[in-house]
């Protein structure tokens, strides 16, 4: 699904990017689960939820029963939502940058957690990696690489285990900013 403007809006939120990105990796989950998973309050959740279902990123699931009332369960409208910079306004470009900034972050804390935990649970080195590139590339070499980015980025997204390790990729290519300095 192609994020509209009031989606990629509702992501600028650190706390509905965490939502989306902790629903997306255990599927349907109460509030409670959120909670648990995110370190947001449940009154709190109940609020992010209300406005990422008003936009159409979340729905209800189903209810199932619980200790005292049944429990609500969420799930995403879709598997895969994307952030298209092409063909759309300046508007959408800035809500994009703000939004992306949320997920790099999301992944950052995510990556410091594993590795703050990674010498009591060795396992968790397979899942981490960190990789930079800074050069330049032809305009045909980087048209590649971006179909390239698009395909991986479509073929983790295939191949989503619900039972799997939960894993975050998030991928940002930019120009360096250094062409001008170069060219001089």
């Amino acid at each position: 699904m192609d994020l509209n403007k009031e989606q990629l809006a509702c992501l600028e939120s650190p706390t509905k990017a965490s939502i989306v990105a902790a629903l997306r990796a255990l599927g349907q989950s109460s509030v409670k689960e959120l909670s648990r998973v995110t370190g947001g309050r449940p009154d709190s959740l109940y609020y992010h939820l209300r406005k990422l279902a008003k936009v159409g990123l979340v729905q209800v699931a189903k209810t199932r029963p619980a200790e005292t009332r049944p429990e609500t369960l969420y799930e995403l409208t879709s598997d895969v939502f994307y952030m298209r910079h092409e063909g759309n306004s300046f508007e959408y470009q800035q809500s994009l940058f703000r939004s992306s900034k949320n997920v790099v972050r999301l992944v950052q804390r995510h990556y410091e957690d594993a590795l703050s935990r990674i010498e009591n649970e060795p396992d968790l080195g397979a899942a981490l990696r960190c990789s930079f590139f800074s050069g330049r590339l032809s305009k045909e070499n980087l048209a590649k690489f971006k179909k390239e980015h698009e395909e991986l980025l479509k073929r983790a997204m295939a191949t989503h285990d619900p039972t799997g390790e939960p894993v975050m990729f998030a991928g940002i290519m930019a120009p360096s900013g250094y062409r001008e300095d170069v060219e001089k």
